[in-house]
């Protein structure tokens, strides 16, 4: 039985995944690239097909959720809360650690200084409301 990790970034070819890429390849670590339009990562997907995140995922060990999706409210409305729960179900069915580098949309304005797990989320905005949503189904499937 072998006991290797492997740590799957969704979004590799983003600002943000890059940089965690970056870090996980500072540690040694073993990664899985995976990106929605990159010729430059190990797996191309739709984030919104089931059937591709989960093959991208398979066999991995942590999964770090680091994708952009347009800055459109309406195609956050309709994306974001469908690619967090493909993302979970697939997590779920490999027994894949989540990891989901989010933003602080969700709390209210102003943000609190310092602020934790422990302050209100209070969205006052319609991306921070579904930013909302998302937190809470990843919370739910803990």
């Amino acid at each position: 039985m072998t006991n290797i990790q492997l740590h799957t970034v969704l979004g590799a070819s983003g600002t943000i995944g890059k940089a965690v890429v970056e870090q996980l390849k500072q540690h040694n670590l073993n990664i899985r690239t995976v990106a929605h339009q990159s010729k430059n990562t190990d797996f191309q997907v739709d984030f919104l097909n089931q059937n591709q995140l989960n093959q991208a995922i398979a066999g991995s060990s942590h999964v770090y959720l680091c994708i952009g999706i347009p800055y459109q409210t309406k195609i956050w409305r309709e994306q974001w809360p469908e690619v967090i729960k493909n993302t979970i179900k697939a997590c779920l069915k490999h027994q894949a650690k989540l990891i989901f580098f989010d933003n602080v949309y969700l709390y209210s304005n102003p943000l609190p200084i310092p602020f934790d797990e422990n302050t209100l989320q209070n969205p006052t905005s319609e991306k921070g409301k579904i930013r909302k949503i998302c937190s809470d189904l990843i919370l739910n499937a803990i």
